[in-house]
């Protein structure tokens, strides 16, 4: 998040600054120190399953509550009741038992041997019956999360539909955990492509390097050709690759300049590449990234609340936690409509 001071306190007498001019410098410095830490994700939703990879994503969700200082912690589970009939229901009561209680008496102890977060945030837990995508965005709008996270088991393809899905409709972040992950950010990644939703991703990763803190971290840019180019421009000419270069090369430093980084050192990545998926991925092995974040679409945005198809083939992709970034509320308009209709 940018921090803009407005106008530089001038009030100064006889050499010494008054006591309002102290105030207002004080009551900046402590906001700038707020922005060291990921402060916008003051309401953490932890999705969990109640199976062997929660213990990662519990982790993770008390690494990032430490460095936010989230006031809320909402972990929930979302269960399937098998259908009984209810003659047998009506008949035999006492051999039903309170499923909601148990399983949130599960959830509770899961919680409780693998949190170790910020312990002033308020806990809670909660079971709900339906669909985990619909009862996941309720509980967000409801209760107006600031970031969503949830787990993805390692090896499954279809493990990554439910984050895909949180990423594409929620009006907030989301934060994918690939099972066997450890609770630490230690080389820091952030995909760019200079639109609106990359600036919002880079100020997310800054967030995030300060609050750990990290001397440095990566922005890569992957460009390619022009989509519109004459039949007889010579694509295979060295001059005009460097061309292309040098202006991936500008637009970088006219982006990067937008950003206070106060000694953060941001190392630029730009690799010619036609699918920036592929990019990324290869970026996150040479550099050893350990978060990737991105923008939740890209320039070439429809609608924001729907998320773009690099974002979408990372989530199934990435093999490390991957933060889809969007300004808390994007969409909701959108979000109360589809929930109406489910």
């Amino acid at each position: 998040m940018r921090f803009t001071a407005g106008a530089k306190p001038t009030l100064q007498r006889h050499g010494r600054e008054s006591t309002s001019g102290k105030k207002l410098v004080s009551a900046c410095d402590a906001i700038r120190q707020e922005e060291s830490r990921v402060y916008r994700y003051r309401r953490i939703l932890v999705g969990l399953t109640l199976a062997e990879r929660d213990q990662t994503t519990i982790r993770y969700a008390a690494m990032v509550s430490k460095m936010a200082a989230s006031k809320t912690v909402h972990f929930i589970h979302v269960a399937s009741r098998p259908e009984i009939p209810r003659e047998i229901r009506d008949a035999y009561p006492e051999m039903l038992p309170p499923e909601d209680e148990v399983t949130e008496d599960r959830m509770v102890d899961l919680v409780r041997q693998h949190f170790d977060g910020n312990p002033d945030p308020r806990l809670i837990h909660d079971v709900v019956e339906g669909s985990p995508v619909t009862e996941i965005l309720e509980v967000v709008r409801r209760n107006k999360i600031d970031l969503v996270l949830v787990g993805k088991t390692a090896g499954h393809q279809n493990s990554g539909l439910l984050p895909e899905k949180l990423a594409r409709k929620a009006p907030c972040s989301v934060c994918v955990v690939p099972e066997g992950t450890a609770a630490k950010i230690s080389n820091l990644l952030v995909a760019a492509d200079f639109s609106d939703n990359s600036a919002d991703a880079m100020e997310a990763a800054i967030a995030f390097a300060r609050a750990v803190p990290l001397s440095s971290m990566t922005c890569l840019h992957a460009y390619w050709l022009p989509k519109v180019m004459h039949p007889a421009a010579d694509c295979t000419d060295n001059r005009f690759h460097a061309l292309l270069r040098r202006c991936a090369e500008n637009r970088y430093r006219e982006f990067i300049s937008d950003f206070d980084l106060e000694g953060l050192s941001v190392i630029p990545l730009l690799q010619m590449e036609k699918r920036a998926a592929n990019a990324v991925v290869r970026a996150v092995q040479t550099r050893q990234a350990d978060l990737v974040v991105v923008g939740a679409r890209g320039r070439t945005a429809a609608a924001a609340v729907l998320l773009g198809s690099v974002t979408e083939r990372l989530i199934s992709s990435t093999a490390v936690p991957l933060l889809a970034v969007k300004k808390k509320g994007t969409g909701l308009g959108f979000l109360e409509a589809l929930l109406l209709k489910t």
